[in-house]
């Protein structure tokens, strides 16, 4: 191997092998989150169009050493271009995650508040989120409390719909 690999360019620094293994598996590791995404958030990102490729030949690949040599071409590609720009939108896509999964969790809350047959929760339900189409709101608890009592093993089709009004209204209002 040659040794030159080993030094920094700028002040010829050693660089011991273990940094170098470390950083490209910090490479592979931003690869892996890439492959993570759908196309759509991909779509957003500042990736070159050979990194894309390379995303898209990965998926392709179904045998466990070519899919290795893969990865390790990815992180080749991800380490040749700017990581910062791709960093700072994975880390914004993240965050994304996790407040849909916040906002998941909010509904499932009142949803079983709601359900609980709890007198005010439906009151500060609306106080707190006064855009509810309140007609259809209070009809859906009506009906996932009627549904929760005659529980026989039917669906939960009320139940469902309750949740889908309340995660709509909470994504909605949060974002804005």
């Amino acid at each position: 191997m040659n040794e030159d690999n080993q030094y920094d360019d700028e002040d010829d620094v050693f660089v011991s092998r273990t940094a170098i293994k470390k950083s490209m598996q910090a490479y592979k590791e931003i690869g892996e989150e890439l492959l993570l995404l759908s196309d759509k958030q991909l779509s957003t990102i500042p990736l070159d169009q050979e990194i894309l490729e390379a995303l898209h030949t990965y998926k392709k690949i179904k045998v466990g050493n070519a899919r290795n040599r893969q990865m390790s071409f990815i992180a080749k590609l991800i380490r040749k271009s700017d990581v910062e720009p791709i960093q700072e939108k994975l880390s914004q896509i993240k965050n994304q995650d996790s407040l849909k999964d916040v906002h998941l969790r909010q509904a499932e809350q009142w949803r079983d508040r709601l359900i609980d047959t709890d007198s005010n929760a439906v009151g500060d339900f609306i106080s707190q989120y006064p855009s509810t189409d309140r007609q259809q709101f209070n009809q859906l608890v009506r009906n996932a409390i009627k549904e929760n009592k005659n529980q026989n093993g039917k669906s939960n089709k009320y139940k469902k719909a309750l949740f889908v009004l309340l995660r709509d209204t909470i994504s909605s209002m949060n974002n804005h």
